[in-house]
């Protein structure tokens, strides 16, 4: 898996390589929507190669052809929140949006994670190896590798912030449906929640 800034040139000169007219947003919406794991980018590009057969592919046609990868796109949005990048992290929540997931839903991915993150940080200050951390996480390697790698960007402070913001969000949203005071519609709560994280 590559960094952000180093995907789309990978997927820009594989295309390139295998004689695939790609317009740049088709390139951005490819990488959108199927993530940063160039396996799957490579397995992607040669299903557009048979399809295209020669013709030019812009971003409606990725939109059909390629999978939404949701688990990359919270993967995406939790790095972006870890590393304080706003703009990134609201990006990724408008791909999971545009991708029909609702408010509730992202939150209740956004939430697992942090407390997966919050989990792992635990063990990471207790001592733990990776191997011995990836046992206890009751999901696939590929996932546990990637929580352990964001909660290293995490302090122990940091990610009680973050519970706290998720709790939050919780109550505003309970007091919306309610008609108490502090409330707030999922959909704004979810964005400030977003902000408060990467903040």
């Amino acid at each position: 898996v590559f960094r952000d800034r180093a995907v789309e040139p990978w997927v820009h000169d594989r295309a390139r390589d295998l004689g695939i007219h790609l317009t740049s947003r088709a390139e951005r919406q490819l990488v959108a929507q199927v993530g940063h794991d160039l396996w799957a980018l490579a397995a992607e590009l040669q299903k557009i190669e048979i399809y295209a057969n020669g013709s030019t592919v812009d971003d409606e046609l990725i939109a059909i052809l390629s999978p939404i990868n949701h688990e990359a796109n919270i993967f995406q949005l939790v790095d972006a929140v870890a590393e304080g990048r706003i703009a990134s992290a609201m990006g990724a929540l408008c791909v999971l949006r545009e991708a029909g997931e609702t408010p509730q839903r992202i939150m209740h991915m956004l939430a697992r994670q942090i407390r997966m993150i919050a989990i792992v940080r635990n063990l990471i200050d207790n001592g733990a190896e990776d191997n011995t951390i990836r046992k206890n996480l009751d999901v696939h390697d590929f996932v546990a590798r990637r929580v352990i790698k964001q909660a290293r960007r995490y302090s122990q402070s940091s990610v009680d912030s973050a519970l706290e913001c998720l709790l939050a969000c919780d109550i505003a949203i309970q007091n919306y449906r309610n008609d108490r005071p502090g409330a707030m519609g999922a959909e704004e709560a979810l964005d400030l929640l977003v902000v408060d994280l990467a903040g």
